[in-house]
């Protein structure tokens, strides 16, 4: 077997895939659905529900999302509108009026201004100050409205409840957990994918939650013979996806078929609802 080889799925593959396999979650793509606005985290959660009998959870994604729901709500505040605080909060206009007093009182050295420029600079810099305070507070005004927003799907939460409403893996026994570990600290020296990256900042059974999912899959896979459709948003981690790529590793594929006998691909949140907007759009045409 070629393990530098990328692994690739022809159309016809695929379509077979969407047409009868399961559609399984990891717990990054679940929580990746809450960056959605709400208008199309609704649509894709009611295609989701036409789907119902399809999707199948691993109990590990469950324990995980339930234990990082909030968490993964308030993510859009935290790690994505935060960012607009430092233009919400830029100084431009003080740090000019600064300057401009500086080259005001300085005519004998370098740096200078023009008295005609410096007089023009003082007139721009008040006539962009309405202008910027406008757009800071726009944007501030929108921020705190789309927080509100959000923090409100904590109480209202309906990914949550159809989370709830699908099936799901059962609880693994301690020793079945013990013999992954013990795999898994062999694959894990080894860099043998997937988990091997969470080893860098998790503890204990921890380190070993990607690999307890994917001997989930597998093992869904034998019980039911269905291929597998894998929404797993770890594309930044080359224990999953090949490095800078949405092209998931060839040692998981191979091991995958080997397994089970059965397919199996991966797609980000984001090439998910593509693929649903490709299959599943007469149904939801505002997708």
């Amino acid at each position: 077997m070629d393990y530098s080889r990328i692994p690739k799925l022809d159309n016809c593959d695929e379509k077979k895939l969407w047409d009868n396999a399961l559609i399984v979650f990891d717990t990054s793509a679940i929580c990746a659905l809450y960056n959605l606005t709400l208008h199309y985290r609704q649509v894709v959660i009611t295609i989701l529900k036409h789907l119902h009998n399809r999707i199948w959870i691993p109990y590990q994604v469950l324990s995980e999302y339930k234990k990082n729901r909030k968490k993964a709500i308030c993510n859009p505040i935290t790690e994505k509108y935060a960012k607009l605080s430092s233009i919400i909060e830029n100084k431009f206009v003080q740090e000019v009026r600064k300057q401009i007093e500086i080259w005001g009182q300085n005519v004998y050295f370098h740096p200078y201004i023009d008295s005609d420029k410096l007089a023009l600079i003082k007139t721009e810099v008040e006539s962009a100050n309405s202008h910027i305070r406008v757009i800071k507070e726009t944007i501030n005004n929108q921020y705190e409205k789309r927080k509100e927003e959000i923090k409100a799907i904590v109480d209202n939460d309906e990914l949550s409840d159809f989370v709830d409403s699908i099936d799901t893996g059962s609880e693994l026994s301690f020793k079945q957990i013990y013999e992954i570990i013990l795999e898994g600290d062999y694959r894990y020296r080894h860099q043998i994918p997937p988990g091997y990256e969470d080893t860098k900042g998790k503890e204990g059974i921890q380190k070993f939650g990607d690999l307890i999912i994917w001997k989930e899959i597998i093992k869904q896979a034998q019980t039911t013979q269905k291929d597998i459709i894998f929404i797993c948003n770890d594309f930044q981690k080359g224990d999953w996806y090949i490095p800078k790529s949405n092209t998931p590793r060839i040692e998981l594929i191979s091991e995958f078929q080997e397994s089970s006998n059965k397919k199996i691909w991966f797609y980000t949140i984001e090439g998910f609802i593509s693929k649903l907007q490709e299959y599943f759009k007469s149904a939801t045409p505002m997708l």
